[in-house]
């Protein structure tokens, strides 16, 4: 994610999940859902700050635009049946349900356990 983030060159750049909502989404749904050791949540987030703190890596992760595509998670679960992939077989509703409640944490409503600041407007 972090050479997609870096990557220049194109006047428009765009990902399906970016390093931000992998820290403040799924990285935080997995660690509150004990599947998570507290020692690898810790590293993850240590080298989230240090990849997005630019005055130290002159990385720009920043993003010029975030289009959050919102829909409920039963709706979401819906779709993953009707796609039929062997890949996606095991997804549950509890954790569809997490990853949009940390979204919506996240992105609609500023409120998420990680203090975490959203990179662009939406």
């Amino acid at each position: 994610m972090l050479e997609e983030h870096l990557r220049t060159g194109s006047i428009l750049k765009a990902m399906e999940r970016s390093m931000h909502s992998a820290r403040h989404c799924f990285t935080e749904y997995f660690y509150q859902a004990g599947k998570m050791k507290h020692v690898e949540y810790s590293l993850l987030d240590s080298w989230y700050q240090f990849l997005t703190h630019s005055e130290s890596t002159g990385f720009d992760t920043e993003a010029d635009m975030i289009f959050y595509l919102q829909t409920e998670p039963e709706i979401a679960l819906e779709r993953v049946k009707k796609r039929g992939r062997v890949e996606e077989d095991s997804l549950q509703m509890d954790f569809l349900s997490g990853l949009h409640r940390l979204h919506e944490d996240w992105l609609i409503h500023g409120n998420n356990t990680a203090q975490a600041r959203v990179p662009s407007p939406m």
